[in-house]
């Protein structure tokens, strides 16, 4: 059951995003290591110390969860874990900010089943009245077909912020200040009116 949630080949994809990430910081331990050996100064022990930190921020970064998500039919789930910095109303729509830290876990997941990515930083609902983006920050998508709601389907690592845009059609379920985990906490559920009318 969580392996569909959690596919191995983006698991396998993301070791490798982070491995690349970590070379210069392992090549520099080394080398500073190495030259240690014939000089020593106090800018080769800080340039170990530097690689270090380095390597253990990327490490950190890019940690990733399994998990199986909530059976919440008529609810969008939380694409990225951060915590809710505004929730705003539009006359058409409303936008929720999600702003992730440096160390929350970078899993990114499908809101919804079935969406499609408009483009390498937007994803949208099939019906088009959901769709949320990675505004700031580094993201790489991983998975670009449509699947179910809570899967894994990219990586967010480092901070940065991502946006959920909701027609009028949804209920917010979330307040600013609130943490929210990607495929997890229920940030939106179809309005009661929308459903009974289904």
């Amino acid at each position: 059951m969580i392996q569909k949630y959690n596919p191995t080949s983006i698991f396998i994809d993301v070791m490798r995003l982070k491995y690349r990430m970590l070379i210069p910081s392992i090549a520099l331990i080394v080398v500073s290591f190495v030259a240690n050996f014939y000089v020593e100064t106090p800018v080769l022990r800080w340039l170990s110390v530097v690689a270090l930190l380095g390597y253990f921020v990327v490490f950190f970064a890019y940690r990733l969860r399994r998990l199986t998500p909530p059976d919440e039919p008529g609810a969008i789930l939380s694409p990225v874990c951060g915590k809710v910095t505004a929730v705003t109303e539009h006359p058409t729509e409303t936008v929720i900010v999600i702003r992730k830290r440096m160390f929350d876990p970078a899993d990114v997941r499908s809101a919804l089943a079935g969406e499609v990515p408009a483009d390498t930083r937007t994803v949208r609902s099939i019906g088009g009245d959901v769709s949320w983006q990675i505004a700031a920050g580094r993201f790489h998508l991983l998975d670009d077909r449509p699947g179910l709601q809570g899967r894994l389907m990219g990586v967010f690592p480092f901070g940065g912020e991502a946006r959920v845009t909701l027609s009028k059609d949804w209920e917010v379920s979330v307040v600013p200040g609130q943490p929210v985990s990607a495929g997890e906490t229920v940030i939106g559920k179809q309005d009661e009116g929308e459903t009974d009318t289904a």
